[in-house]
């Protein structure tokens, strides 16, 4: 996870970084997206890098293994002379650095094929040719890519940085590693779509950020194409979907130390998920991990990858708070028992509550909620002003916007 000390470059994106990672102190970022992005790869080696900065001996130098039947890659101390001299056919070959070998060949990655950048230096990759020999995958290429691979890596591999026998291996080299094993032999649009520009995506502040900063709302930022938001289909939500506009909504991985009281976790934007419409595709852990809604901050995301402006993600998260929410209540109240199937997956709360979540209910709560912004701001701008008094002919009453019942728009007007 990120800290705030900088460094030079954003290990996703290349930008200017402001973070760096508080456990291997090694990588940086610019921002808690490219950070969170980049965890669920980096993680594989980072709390070991700790324990691999200081040679056993003089004259050895650092290279990552990855075994086939281990669930993780790990680095290891090689003496430089015996491997040079391995390297060019003297006492010994390779084949003694990767056990049960039978072809072995090199492979060299000099350019990231994701960021687009050429890598300060190359990395050597060492592996058994003879693929065939062996049964399944190598597990600590697939722990380390999270299953992101079009090329059926098997059999032991090892890799060196820079020169052969001159540099260690570093967890730069290995997220330049990664890449090269997602890319590999990929189908053109995948890496195409891969190596593209970061997507637009609203981070949704929890209450704890929300405490720290009054000012804090909801806000754009730009997620990388490898962040996880993007692969998490079990997190679409089933609301969203309803009414046409597919989002995704997951929790950030990472959490402030200053959220410290009982509420800092908590994030309205939670109710996208649990409102009695739930998304066939959760399991009982998912819905009581979204039920429980004290996860941090939120990113929520287009499924479609177009842009998402804040406003509508905030209009979204309060029409499920606060409109259809109500809907589901109110049927809760009717019927008692129909808790329990609220809380069923593949149930569906009654047709009056769904009537509530169609495009055209939608359509016409995110008019009625901008119109809502728009006039409570200008009555904050008369008050700055002097002009509290002032009368605004802008269709918004107590009861209606633009003629049209208001449809609990705001915590008062859902508990009217």
């Amino acid at each position: 996870m990120a800290s705030n000390n900088t460094a030079s470059k954003c290990l996703m994106c290349t930008r200017p970084s402001t973070l760096r990672c508080a456990d291997c102190k090694a990588v940086s970022y610019c921002s808690y997206e490219c950070s969170d992005a980049s965890w669920r790869f980096h993680k594989a080696l980072c709390s070991s890098f700790k324990d691999f900065q200081t040679p056993p001996a003089k004259n050895m130098f650092r290279v990552v293994y990855l075994m086939p039947d281990e669930s993780s890659p790990k680095f290891c101390w090689l003496d430089k002379a015996d491997f040079l001299d391995k390297l060019r056919g003297g006492e010994g070959n390779m084949y003694d650095l990767i056990p049960g070998a039978e072809l072995v060949q090199e492979s060299r990655v000099e350019v990231n094929q994701i960021s687009g950048q050429r890598q300060e230096r190359k990395l050597t990759m060492y592996y058994d040719e003879n693929f065939l020999r062996y049964a399944e995958l190598n597990k600590a290429v697939v722990s380390s890519t999270q299953g992101l691979l079009a090329y059926d890596w098997r059999g032991p591999i090892f890799a060196c940085a820079g020169k052969p026998g001159s540099s260690d291996f570093n967890m730069v080299d290995f997220h330049h590693l990664v890449a090269f094993f997602i890319t590999f032999r990929g189908k053109f649009e995948i890496n195409e779509w891969l190596s593209g520009p970061k997507l637009q995506a609203v981070l949704m502040p929890c209450d704890g950020e929300t405490r720290l900063d009054a000012t804090a709302s909801p806000r754009s930022v730009m997620v990388p194409r490898l962040h996880y938001i993007w692969d998490e289909k079990h997190d679409i939500s089933a609301v969203s979907q309803r009414i046409g506009m597919p989002l995704f909504a997951v929790h950030c991985l990472t959490k402030s130390p200053k959220w410290t009281e009982s509420r800092d976790l908590i994030n309205y934007a939670t109710f996208m998920h649990t409102n009695g419409i739930a998304n066939p595709k959760f399991d009982c852990k998912k819905v009581d991990f979204w039920a429980i809604s004290k996860v941090g901050n939120m990113l929520i995301a287009r499924v479609d990858q177009q842009p998402l402006e804040p406003d509508v993600a905030q209009a979204f998260a309060d029409y499920c708070k606060y409109h259809v929410c109500t809907s589901v209540n109110a049927a809760i109240m009717q019927d008692p028992t129909a808790v329990e199937e609220l809380g069923r997956p593949m149930k569906n709360p009654p047709e009056f509550v769904m009537a509530e979540i169609t495009p055209e209910k939608w359509a016409v709560y995110l008019s009625q909620w901008k119109a809502l912004k728009a006039h409570d701001q200008a009555v904050a701008a008369n008050a700055k002003t002097g002009n509290a008094s002032a009368v605004l002919a802008d269709g918004v009453t107590a009861d209606t916007i633009d003629g049209v019942a208001r449809m609990g728009l705001t915590k008062q007007d859902g508990s009217s």
